[in-house]
């Protein structure tokens, strides 16, 4: 069974609420950008990679159904990234991540809302595939550190839970 703990599905942020684990596998739909923010303020979704990768889905689900101007876009992207940043202050990650997504939106400014709002889509996505490999050469590295039957303490971000 693979257990992960966010799939943006294109239309949907799923999160993996772990607040009821291990006795309960509760999916939380995160349909806009309030969504993405509950999820993050009340630990549904903890680790602070996982929380990055949540936030640049969120400035997507806030951005995608926009209409207006560039120069009102990259407004409401600033607003949507404060937004979302006051979900946690202290998630590092989680400011990197909406950072990231709103740096793009402005190397961009000359292009349409709707090339704009692509450009979001695809940094959230490049953001959540970067962390996977990230995550998962790491822990290639660290296997070659134990051996069978070694007891393994984690803290943080660490496993598929904290990560994608």
């Amino acid at each position: 069974m693979e257990v992960r703990s966010l799939k943006f599905d294109g239309e949907v942020l799923h999160i993996l609420d772990q607040r009821f684990l291990p006795f309960e596998a509760i999916d939380v739909e995160c349909k806009n950008e309030k969504d993405v923010w509950d999820a993050i303020n009340k630990m549904k979704i903890r680790g602070a990679p996982a929380i990055g990768v949540a936030a640049a889905y969120g400035m997507y689900i806030g951005l995608r159904d926009f209409s207006g101007d560039t120069n009102a876009f990259i407004e409401k992207a600033k607003q949507l990234k404060s937004y979302l940043d006051s979900a946690r202050p202290t998630a590092v990650n989680l400011a990197w991540a909406t950072e990231r997504v709103l740096d793009k939106i402005l190397e961009n400014k000359d292009k349409s809302v709707e090339e704009l709002k692509e450009i979001v889509l695809k940094e959230a996505k490049l953001i959540e595939q970067e962390d996977a490999e990230r995550n998962f050469r790491i822990g290639e590295f660290g296997s070659e550190l134990f051996s069978e039957g070694d007891t393994i303490m984690t803290i943080c971000n660490t496993g598929e839970l904290a990560t994608v």
